[in-house]
């Protein structure tokens, strides 16, 4: 992992003893692949997994010789010699990739070869997951079944290897993608050594008889029908080492989740490297925070908003007082149904009072509540806050023109703005709740300007302007405003977003490329005698780094530039989280410039209902909302739509909508959408291809089934959701598998089954009814046993372009 280190300087800090990866002495290392099984003492991984609890210390042997020094040779078989990866440190050997990135610089191959070392990384990042312990995060399943190891020394050793073998992946994944053209994307036709020596293990445990050839990476294998965990489609699960470094520092378990969806396991590297220069309100005394919730965020307010830092005396300090507005003037402003206006505080004197705002100039403040200003019981904060925000709104104001021309200052803040719901009866405070969320979208997008405040990088005692780059990107990265889906919304509704860091205001975007530009002038390599193909390969390593840390704030930005969209909104949302579960289609209406009032006016006022009421606002919607893993609407006509797209809920189980990636990074610029119409109406049309087929044939259906695809003696079990109801033997019915999990291979593959009704003679067009999600699992090619005594169904594969499938307004019982 050092050559991560020399290009980041991270040599010239207090390194953790701990990130030196130990060379384990074993001769296979030096033994050519096909000849080294015997030396291993398993044959395949299925022994190397149980060498894991047998035998600790020969597996942490065999995965460095078989992962690492394997997987390089494979890369350099003619330049590689094992005395380049190790060096002696404190009188111990360890590994050191410090000459990787020169190797890198001499590597030439051809088409084949691309396509060859592809599928060696994609390989060994599929099972370096499987074999990686359980992230401390959150428990899960290995695909072999889960294996009870003690936290000893020589664990953490494996662990340790396992992190180094995944930043060499990764390092490996992005040379292949800078070197290789577009047209080396396919899958080889030559099974490369580590496949090989996979294959037998697989197809003995699950498919007998199949082969690996066409393997789905983007889903990995499962032992059982349902419980199939889906790992991402953008690359690697990152290493659970550094999770397990990060919470021993006291680290945010539901941050950490964060992290687990965002960042690889080379920025988690770095980070952890240099985790004692940050100063985050996500480190401390975080034990009792969960995967799901931070407690922080979840008791924000509860018992009153906070002092600020400048608050030296604290609550003792007796000339700090609460500000309380008058709540009748704003509620006056709310019940008022032909205002247009919206309430705003005007401060002056150590006075707030409210107004209505009209044509007047206003900032409004996008905060989080955990960091001082969160009041759940009444309109007020300390008079200390509302100094502090006179500091982060008065260089904005000084900026634009002269402070006299201004008067007061004038800001929208939630803790004073929005009713509570103390003191009203239930009606009344439902309207007025009402009321105030539909002009929430309004309140930003009129102000004139949105400023942010987050105590990362605004606290008194980090003088970030003055920081290392990296270290800022890293600020940036933690700010606790990225983590909470409000936040989001008001970002996206601003025409103008800007931040005051070390008194200076600036755009968000500005600042950004202002750390990008110090970033690329610390860190660049250009100036460097090294030949354009290595430093070429450096800069990108690092620009990567960069880009992996700021991405979360893609999504405001591509929005003031129009190229925001549901994918975008709606992978953000689901590594944010909100205290109040309902509030999320609201949210994913106001991030998408859909109006409230349909979605606040309903009277189902239930979250499913809403989220319904939001999706049918688009008229495409991306293909993969038809397959997401998470809880469904259970409605007969809507039972596609999703009903969370984030933790808010309670559940971690939708993921993100991607479309297909080559070598970790997103190449189709189209992702396959369908069209959404009025309630009961249509959706359509779904391609149909060999790796997204459609599937018809007829019922009545079980629960739990087995398909026959004629004329290509393969068999699948389907398992539906729900089972369908209303139907007879002459209805027909599609299985549609989904374009980002397609059963190519041995995999578990998300699908949708729905009744059809042909609407012409061809096949070209037919009605469908949707009715619930299916887990498909390929099985043996030969006739499973009792297989004839079961449900069995004959089925062809659709073999047209583009299937036409229609909503109905009414169940189809043909």
């Amino acid at each position: 992992m050092d050559h991560i280190g020399k290009l980041f300087n991270l040599e010239g800090h207090s390194m953790p003893e701990w990130f030196q990866v130990p060379f384990v002495n074993f001769k296979a290392h030096c033994e050519p692949l096909p000849e080294a099984g015997v030396v291993y003492g398993c044959q395949d991984l299925f022994g190397l997994t149980h060498l894991r609890g047998s035998d600790p210390d020969t597996f942490c042997k065999v995965l460095q010789s078989w992962f690492y020094f394997g997987l390089l040779r494979e890369f350099f078989p003619i330049e590689f010699n094992i005395d380049d990866f190790k060096k002696v440190s404190d009188g111990h050997q360890v590994v050191s990739s410090e000459c990787l990135l020169r190797y890198c610089s001499l590597y030439s191959g051809d088409r084949k070869r691309h396509i060859h070392l592809h599928d060696c990384l994609e390989f060994v990042k599929t099972w370096t997951d499987e074999i990686d312990l359980d992230c401390p995060l959150e428990s899960s399943n290995s695909l072999l079944g889960p294996i009870t190891i003690p936290d000893s020394i020589v664990h953490q050793k494996s662990r340790l290897i396992i992190a180094s073998i995944k930043v060499l992946l990764e390092t490996m994944f992005e040379y292949l993608r800078l070197s290789c053209s577009d047209r080396c994307t396919g899958k080889s036709k030559v099974q490369d050594v580590l496949t090989s020596r996979v294959n037998r293990v697989l197809t003995n445990l699950f498919y007998p008889g199949d082969s690996l050839q066409g393997i789905n990476y983007d889903t990995v294998p499962s032992a059982t029908v349902s419980g199939g965990q889906k790992r991402p489609v953008y690359g690697s699960v990152p290493a659970s080492f550094f999770f397990g470094i990060l919470l021993n520092n006291g680290w945010c378990r539901r941050h950490l989740t964060r992290m687990k969806h965002e960042l690889n396991s080379t920025c988690l590297y770095i980070l952890a490297s240099r985790d004692s220069e940050l100063v985050i309100s996500q480190k401390g005394n975080q034990m009792e925070c969960s995967a799901s919730v931070c407690q922080q965020d979840e008791n924000a307010g509860d018992t009153g908003p906070k002092h600020s830092f400048h608050c030296y005396g604290g609550s003792l300090n007796i000339n700090c007082k609460p500000v309380q507005v008058d709540t009748r003037k704003f509620e006056s402003i709310y019940e008022d149904s032909k205002s247009t206006s919206i309430p705003i505080v005007s401060f002056a004197d150590g006075e707030a009072t409210i107004e209505e705002s009209r044509d007047q100039k206003y900032f409004a403040v996008s905060h989080v509540w955990s960091e001082g200003l969160g009041n759940a019981s009444s309109n007020s904060i300390h008079s200390c806050q509302l100094q502090d925000l006179a500091g982060l709104i008065e260089p904005g104001r000084r900026g634009n023109s002269s402070q006299d021309s201004w008067g007061p200052m004038k800001f929208w803040l939630d803790t004073l703005c929005i009713p509570k719901a103390s003191g009203r009866s239930s009606p009344d405070r439902e309207a007025l709740e009402a009321s105030a969320i539909k002009s929430i979208d309004w309140a930003f997008a009129s102000a004139h300007c949105v400023l942010i405040r987050d105590l990362t990088i605004q606290n008194p005692s980090l003088p970030f302007s003055s920081l290392d780059p990296l270290l800022q990107i890293m600020h940036l990265y933690n700010m606790r405003w990225l983590s909470r889906c409000w936040t989001l919304a008001e970002a996206i509704s601003a025409w103008k977003i800007k931040i005051t860091v070390d008194g200076k205001t600036q755009s968000l975007s500005d600042l950004i490329i202002d750390v990008g530009s110090s970033f690329a002038q610390r860190y660049s390599l250009a100036s460097e005698p090294q030949s354009s193909t290595a430093t070429s390969f450096r800069n990108e390593l690092m620009s990567s780094v960069f880009r992996s840390f700021v991405s979360p704030f893609d999504v405001f930005i591509d929005s003031k530039d129009g190229h925001q969209d549901i994918i975008a909104t709606w992978n953000a949302l689901l590594q944010r989280s909100t205290k109040k579960a309902s509030d999320v289609p609201t949210i994913l209406a106001i991030a998408n410039a859909i109006s409230l009032k349909n979605v606040v006016d309903c009277k189902e006022k239930t979250m499913a209902v809403q989220m319904k009421l939001v999706l049918n606002a688009f008229r495409r919607l991306p293909a993969a909302f038809l397959f997401q893993d998470g809880p469904k609407i259970h409605e007969p006509f809507n039972r596609w739509v999703p009903a969370e797209p984030s933790y808010s809920g309670g559940s971690a189980r939708n993921q993100r909508i991607l479309p297909r990636s080559t070598y970790g990074v997103i190449t189709d610029n189209i992702e396959s959408t369908v069209l959404t119409y009025a309630e009961g109406k249509a959706v359509g049309p779904l391609q149909s291809s060999k790796s997204s087929p459609v599937y018809l044939f007829k019922g009545p259906l079980p629960q739990s089934f087995y398909l026959e695809v004629q004329g290509q003696s393969q068999f699948f079990f389907v398992e539906m959701t729900h089972q369908i109801q209303n139907h007879n033997q002459d209805n027909e019915y599609c299985l549609i598998l989904s374009s980002v999990a397609g059963l190519n291979g041995p995999s578990i593959s998300t699908a949708f089954c729905a009744t059809v009704m042909k609407m012409t003679e061809t096949e070209s067009k037919l009605l469908v009814t949707w009715e619930t999600v299916a887990q498909v699992r390929k099985v043996a090619q030969e006739t499973p046993g009792g297989l004839r005594s079961r449900a069995l169904y004959n089925t062809s594969v659709f073999d047209v372009h583009l299937l036409y499938a229609f909503f109905t307004g009414h169940r189809n019982t043909v």
